[in-house]
């Protein structure tokens, strides 16, 4: 299955602008959908490069999903273009219809808090605050936006992980597993969850003797 078409059938809906719900599109409106990826952003530049050239390698099979007119990469903070930057930029072209995707591993404050309240589907005080000391741009599209959940909503991960521990492997039944995360003190279930379900999954497929995470 292809990479995003994987990703926008599996991935649930955090939120969408309300004239995404509550009107219907203008008879005389001619949709236009961009698919925005967004990443955390680091000052490195190879971090940058990477994910660039994830955009780069999936352009030709985002061309061929029906509905989707362009895609996009935008970052957090710590390098451009901004999210604020890229909505404002595809407000500019007229695209009508925009699909946030968080290129983020699971649930955490960026996926379910910082980045609904940059594209205006939040009103959190306290972020909004955090943002401005840190310089971050808030900007609310006139397009509708649809935001989705995180990678490890979808089998993408698992499969990931499958493909490269099976890589690395010689004689799985004396091997095990570890998992290694960066974690999130404020969802630990989800976390617990995604990395139990996942390793338990690799090592029936792969043939692992255990596993276990850090």
């Amino acid at each position: 299955m292809q990479f995003l078409t994987l990703l926008l059938l599996t991935a649930c809906n955090i939120g969408e602008h309300p004239s995404a719900t509550l009107q219907p599109d203008s008879p005389a409106e001619k949709k236009k959908t961009a698919l925005l990826l967004i990443n955390h952003g680091s000052r490195s530049n190879e971090w940058k490069r990477q994910l660039l050239e994830l955009e780069r390698r999936i352009s030709s099979r985002v061309a061929a999903i029906e509905g989707i007119d362009t895609l996009a990469t935008a970052f957090m903070e710590h390098a451009e273009p901004s999210i604020a930057a890229s909505l404002r930029n595809l407000d500019r072209k007229g695209y009508t219809d925009v699909i946030v995707m968080p290129v983020f591993l699971t649930a955490g404050t960026h996926v379910f808090d910082d980045i609904p309240t940059i594209i205006g589907k939040k009103e959190n005080p306290a972020t909004l605050e955090q943002m401005r000391l840190e310089g971050v741009e808030r900007y609310i599209p006139k397009a509708r936006t649809y935001l989705a959940g995180p990678l490890g909503f979808s089998s993408l991960l698992r499969q990931n992980v499958l493909r490269r521990a099976k890589a690395l492997s010689t004689n799985p039944d004396e091997e095990a597993l570890v998992l290694v995360g960066y974690g999130s003190s404020e969802f630990p279930d989800i976390w617990t969850e995604l990395f139990a379900s996942t390793g338990l999954q690799v090592c029936r497929d792969a043939g692992f003797a255990g596993h276990t995470t850090a």
